[in-house]
């Protein structure tokens, strides 16, 4: 799973806490110890049923510590009108359209900004999006989205994806 590859190539740092929960079991979201920073959806928002996401939002903020970050990653509503046309079988017996729409209500429901939205390339032109949602942007943290951020070194990138590959098998 993502998680196991996490931990394995971030191990150095033991203050890290890395979940895989359905937020929307009420066992699990009644005996949660902590709140989390980041939460990262790959691949998860568009198998919520629509009618379903209001109570997952709600869940969902109810983890956020806040001033959290959450990644979503989606299927565009274009990818998915061409599934359904060309290659219904591709389709997950719950997957839903997700719009900019979609995303700026979610940001609504957990009180958080919509700090980068993207188009990317996965199969595909523009066939997945890429969101970033902050909690608690400030003026401060505003005028630091548009400045230049550090980049880590082509070595440390290529370590990271060497890592990665061998813990994937």
């Amino acid at each position: 799973s993502l998680v196991s590859v996490a931990r394995k190539m971030f191990q150095e740092n033991d203050s890290r806490r890395y979940s895989c929960v359905d937020l929307t079991d009420p066992l699990w979201s009644r005996s949660r110890e902590c709140q989390y920073d980041a939460c990262v959806l790959l691949d998860v928002y568009e198998h919520i049923p629509a009618a379903s996401r209001p109570d997952f939002h709600k869940a969902l903020s109810s983890v956020l510590k806040e001033n959290a970050v959450l990644i979503v990653t989606c299927p565009t509503t274009v990818h998915q009108a061409f599934l359904r046309s060309h290659h219904p079988d591709g389709l997950q017996p719950v997957d839903e359209d997700v719009s900019l729409a979609d995303v700026q209500k979610l940001a609504a429901d957990i009180s958080a900004e919509i700090t980068h939205f993207e188009y990317k390339r996965i199969w595909a032109t523009n066939d997945y999006f890429y969101a970033v949602l902050n909690r608690s942007v400030t003026r401060h943290d505003a005028a630091l989205l548009t400045q230049p951020t550090e980049l880590i070194s082509k070595r440390s990138r290529m370590k990271h994806v060497e890592m990665a590959a061998e813990i994937l098998g």
